[in-house]
């Protein structure tokens, strides 16, 4: 006899919330700045159902009918869905709101993708949603355009245009705007596509989402689109730090920016309170951002009486009093009762056995009695199902709340148990009628309730021992390791590679379970550095390093590679220390293996380990090891064994000239720094031809950024802008394919460049555009690793450009808050301890003092200038044997500054001391280059100060 369906239980006893949710939504989209909610409850209470009803309350409100949004998210009881599938919207239809929702995943599962999970989201629920909401923010603002270009707006005005269109335009191209708008027009009117959306988008993750919805939220004119943003199950953040990196840069932009953005966090309640959770301290932080915030705690319902006669409409009075008593305001214990009365079996429990009619009294008792226990409930309805489908969902379990098809039949192959029903059906059959699991996308499903999952790997024992299922699961997992099976699809490796690494990273009894661990954990750091997520990819590498510490040395012969790989994302964070142990052993390892044979594998690796080291002590600012560790790599890379055309000889030679170049610089000696890029582009161009590839274009633009840094440098100011304006063109063409970190960092030291060397040429306006264009590069970088210093130095390095370029063109009131932002950033950096971080420091306070004193604030000025100099003179006094050129520089310029403060504040004779330092200062700089213009300087001042 077939089960008769539950009805979907109405929504009861959540009005109060959902108002709440609402009144958010409202203020936000009045205009009244960004909105945070946190729904705080234990499983079970309906947190994401709550979710499910404002969606749904928001397309009756904002769409009507029919339109770009389906009417509701709770299709087939589908507990878990926090977005609509893509084939249920009207990508074509206009657009009343975006809706965007991240779930986060159980960090105590095997397959759990902590490097994915923000990938995927963005990818498959976001991405196909960003033309539609551009497109729509477009219609909402072409009649204030065509205003302001027909009343003559001046191009700097158009070009604010430019970043809500998100097209690259120079300013020869804002003639053309009419134009332009007339073909958006066409554009819109024809058929959206979200997988070329999807391909067309050059980048993802925190940093792009972030510059994407600022891009949108930040157009002039009209009125935005108004946004909700929610993230299910923030409970389990500490396993997911690049959510958490995007939650923070979403609510920081948010709150400086004003977006219309509802965000919403559902949260299980202990772990809010014990401060566990990263995104409860985030969203608690949000509000000294400028964020309101609230946070909603979620109670057991009062009165489940609707939910109750919906499914049971012949209950006497008693019997629902006693029903209700006993689901005790918990909707899920209810629903699960409602199940167990409608089974085929319970028929008997009613009058007549019409479940339409009331329970008889042993029909209650027995109810009632049954409900004492969830998990009795959810054993007995898991007991009617197919067998096919037990045991798929059994195996399923072993994988965690969520899991995929294709690995419970890799578990059935193992234990040699083919079903007669393909896995996918059986899990389909679990979703409807049974709604025991949903569907997530087409390989993969969850439980829809944690219980499900704990029932049904207890039931597993009824068809095969845990323990073997669990060993068929592993060794399947290990089989697909090993070359032994195939995968199912290339694209499932990600998923591979995370369940392999959660599978036997703890797996003490299997002998090579750290290499199989290692296997999954390096795949998944290389992935997540791929997309641009460094938190991830640190927090992987911390997990790897303890993985490798398993294995004895000669396990890792032929495999050293997984040293390396953790130890740049290490330093991508800023974690230098933790990389030291796997720095240590990768060196001595890499080192032997090149003393036992040199050949074209061992040669570079070693060359490249000793690079690695060399990056560590100039990160730790210990400048003789470093430049010790150089020489050595060089060495290496001479050695007449390696051949010299071999890719891997020249991607290391290239480094090391690189590298080179880079202490050159620093030295002052920039005759060898400009013939060791010369050096380095004769090698790229032997690495071209014997491994072609796009991606040597844009190591090409790189060193072509820094000739260009050279030439700059050495005066030769056109020479600089024509090979940067060349090279900044291939990289941003480069980076339109897709995001690259590599070519981000060229491309923002580029910008940053031609700002400098326009400003020189008498080009104020392309100075400020290419200045600009840096910040926004830095930015979103920072957005992507706020907690790592190198992104963070970037952004204050594009600031103090842009401050500059400001105080150079006479406006000082507006270049004061940059530098002020910078010296915040710096401060930050320089109590991490970060590389030239004190230098760094130093050269910024000058800055602000030279903007102070500009700004008629002397006695300002002279404290900041003092800050400076004490520093710098701190860095001079810790100065290696070799000079750093760039401390007596910016120790010059600090004094220089500080001078006319000084007389102001302290009165000449002080200011002279100052200045007889400076002079000493220039002597040691202008022995190593030239710098007439600080001579004309120093006379000035002292001119200065004779006629005080």
């Amino acid at each position: 006899m077939p089960r008769p369906a539950v009805p979907a239980s109405p929504f009861v006893g959540r009005d109060a919330e959902l108002a709440a949710l609402l009144a958010c939504w409202e203020a936000v989209k009045g205009g009244e700045g960004p909105r945070a909610v946190a729904l705080l409850a234990e499983s079970g209470l309906g947190k994401t159902r709550l979710v499910q009803e404002l969606y749904a309350a928001l397309v009756q409100r904002e769409q009507g009918g029919v339109g770009y949004w389906p009417s509701g998210l709770r299709r087939e009881r589908d507990d878990l869905k926090v977005n609509p599938g893509l084939d249920e919207c009207d990508l074509n239809a206009q657009l009343p709101f975006l809706w965007w929702a991240l779930r986060l995943t159980n960090p105590g599962e095997r397959n759990r993708a902590t490097a994915g999970v923000l990938m995927s989201h963005v990818t498959d629920h976001l991405v196909p949603h960003l033309e539609p909401f551009q497109r729509e923010q477009r219609r909402r603002q072409r009649l204030v355009k065509l205003a302001k270009l027909g009343a003559g707006t001046a191009a700097d005005a158009a070009l604010d245009l430019v970043p809500v269109l998100g097209i690259v335009k120079k300013v020869a191209e804002v003639g053309a705007e009419l134009k332009g708008i007339h073909d958006e027009w066409r554009r819109d009117a024809t058929a959206g596509d979200a997988l070329a959306g999807a391909a067309a988008r050059r980048s993802s993750l925190a940093s792009d989402v972030v510059t994407d919805l600022s891009r949108l939220f930040g157009a002039p004119g009209g009125r935005a689109v108004p946004a909700v943003i929610v993230v299910d199950d923030g409970q389990f953040s500490a396993a997911d730090p690049g959510a958490c990196a995007l939650v923070e840069a979403l609510l920081k932009a948010a709150a400086d920016e004003g977006w219309p953005l509802l965000f919403v966090l559902t949260h299980w309640e202990r772990e809010w309170a014990d401060g566990s959770s990263p995104l409860a301290r985030v969203f608690e932080a949000s509000a000294d951002e400028g964020v309101e915030t609230v946070a909603l705690r979620i109670e057991p319902i009062e009165d489940l009486s609707e939910q109750l006669r919906a499914a049971l409409p012949g209950l006497l009075p008693h019997q629902e009093r006693a029903l209700l008593d006993r689901a005790g305001g918990n909707p899920l214990l209810l629903d699960e009762m409602l199940r167990a009365a409608l089974s085929p079996r319970a028929r008997g429990w009613f009058a007549g056995r019409d479940l339409a009619g009331p329970l008889t009294d042993g029909g209650l008792r027995e109810l009632v009695t049954r409900s004492g226990r969830l998990v009795d409930l959810v054993f007995d309805r898991f007991a009617e199902t197919a067998a096919d489908v037990q045991v798929a969902l059994g195996l399923a379990a072993l994988q965690g709340d969520e899991f995929e098809d294709w690995l419970v039949e890799e578990a059935l192959h193992a234990l040699g148990r083919e079903q007669e029903r393909r896995t996918a059906d059986a899990v389909a059959e679990a979703a409807n009628p049974h709604a025991l699991v949903a569907r997530l996308s087409y390989t993969r499903a969850a439980f829809s309730q944690r219980v499900y999952r704990e029932v049904a790997r207890d039931s597993l024992v009824a068809f095969v021992d845990e323990a073997e299922a669990l060993t068929a699961y592993l060794s399947g997992l290990k089989a697909i390791a090993l070359g032994e099976r195939p995968l199912p699809d290339a694209g499932q490796l990600p998923t591979f590679h995370a369940a392999l690494a959660h599978a036997f990273e703890f797996d003490l009894d299997d002998p090579d379970s750290p290499r199989l661990a290692a296997t999954g954990l390096s795949g998944m750091i290389g992935r997540a550095r791929d997309v641009g997520d460094l938190e991830t990819a640190a927090a992987l590498a911390a997990r790897m390093v303890r993985v490798l510490d398993r294995l004895d040395d000669g396990e890792l012969d032929g495999d050293l590679w997984w040293l390396r790989a953790p130890v740049s994302a290490l330093f991508g964070m800023g974690m230098d220390e933790e990389a030291r142990p796997l720095l240590v052993r990768l060196v001595r390892l890499a080192g032997e293996a090149y003393e036992d044979d040199a050949n074209d594998w061992s040669g570079p690796l070693y060359a490249q380990a000793l690079l690695d080291v060399a990056d560590f002590y100039s990160r730790g600012g210990e400048d003789r090891k470093s430049v010790e560790s150089l020489a050595m790599a060089l060495d290496v890379i001479a050695d007449p064994a390696l051949s010299p055309d071999d890719p891997e000889v020249l991607e290391a030679a290239i480094r090391a000239v690189l590298a080179y170049e880079a202490n050159a610089s620093r030295r002052g000696d920039l005759a060898k720094a400009e013939e060791a890029l010369s050096r380095a582009h004769a090698l790229m161009e032997t690495l071209a031809e014997v491994d072609p590839g796009p991606w040597r274009s844009a190591q090409s633009a790189a060193v072509g950024v820094r000739l260009g840094r050279i030439a700059l440098v050495n005066g030769r100011v056109h020479e600089a802008v024509k090979r940067l304006v060349a090279d900044t063109g291939v990289l941003e063409e480069l980076l339109a394919h897709g995001p690259d970190a590599d070519i981000e960092v060229s491309l923002l030291q580029g910008y940053h460049l031609l700002g400098q060397a326009l400003g020189l040429a008498g080009d104020s306006r392309g100075a400020g555009s290419a200045l600009r264009s840096a910040l926004r590069i830095a930015r979103q970088r920072q957005a992507a690793a706020p907690g790592a210093t190198e992104p963070t130095s970037e952004v204050a390095d594009a600031l103090e450009g842009l401050s500059k370029h400001l105080r150079d063109a006479g406006d000082a009131q507006s270049a004061w808050p940059h530098a002020t932002e910078a010296m915040e950033l710096r401060r930050r950096v320089h109590a991490a301890g970060a590389t030239d971080a004190t230098l760094r420091l130093g050269a910024n306070l000058t800055l602000l003092s030279e903007l102070a004193w500009s700004r008629e604030e002397p006695n300002l000025a002279q404290a900041l200038a003092s800050e400076a100099i004490a520093l710098l003179r701190s860095c001079e006094r810790h100065e290696e044997e070799e000079p750093d050129l760039r401390v007596h520089w910016f120790l010059l310029l600090a004094l220089l500054a500080a001078v006319p403060a000084t007389a102001a504040v302290n009165g000449t004779d002080a200011a002279r001391a100052l200045l007889a330092e400076a002079s000493d200062e220039y002597e040691r700089v202008s022995d190593r280059v030239e710098v007439p213009d600080v001579a004309d300087q120093i006379r000035a001042l002292e001119e200065f100060l004779a006629g005080r």
